[in-house]
């Protein structure tokens, strides 16, 4: 169990990632820390389901996750969650419709849980909660941008060579499979990607 003054502790933490976006005043800070809801995660939790609808979203503060969904009986990973990243699934958060994706934990951590109804109200009182949000977005488009041109356009190598230089810090921390998965590739042809580059 997570003791409160824990889970402010990283509050605090999380407040100085998000602020390295777009800073935040006092008050918002006061208003968002009264609706997390602090999400203990372990290992192998399913935090998303296919056809789950979300009314809020998760802050990863502590952890590592990922979104995949299924081709047959194969997982593809879509998206790698990781510590100052928000998760859930967009599409449903934004549009209402069911999740077309799980969301699993890789590694056990601590999240904040922020419910949609209660965080549309406070960016409509504090603009720098709405830039914020734009902000995040925006780099969350790029983000995926740039993954699916990656996947769309190069070689295995280069593939594998973008993601150890965009996430040096993750690659003792997923699985083979997971890496694969995400790059469009077999675990098979990774490794042979892997000992071609040594």
């Amino acid at each position: 169990m997570i003791k409160k003054i824990e889970i402010e502790s990283y509050l605090n933490v999380a407040f100085v990632g998000l602020s390295k976006l777009y800073p935040l005043s006092p008050e918002a800070k006061d208003e968002i820390r009264r609706i997390a809801k602090p999400v203990v995660l372990k290992k192998g939790d399913k935090i998303v389901e296919i056809g789950d609808v979300l009314n809020g979203i998760y802050f990863m503060v502590k952890g590592l996750g990922r979104s995949y969904t299924y081709r047959g009986q194969s997982e593809i990973t879509s998206w790698i969650i990781q510590e100052g990243e928000p998760f859930g699934n967009y599409r449903s958060y934004t549009t209402g419709v069911p999740s077309r994706e799980c969301t699993e934990i890789i590694e056990p951590g601590l999240a904040f849980y922020l419910s949609k109804a209660e965080l549309v109200q406070i960016y409509l009182k504090h603009t720098c909660v709405a830039a914020f949000i734009i902000i995040l977005n925006e780099r969350n488009f790029v983000k995926m941008d740039d993954h699916i041109n990656n996947i769309l356009y190069n070689d295995y190598e280069t593939r594998y060579q973008i993601f150890i230089s965009q996430y040096p810090n993750l690659v003792n921390r997923l699985k083979l499979r997971d890496i694969a998965s995400y790059l469009n590739m077999t675990p098979e042809t990774l490794s042979r990607v892997r000992k071609a580059l040594k």
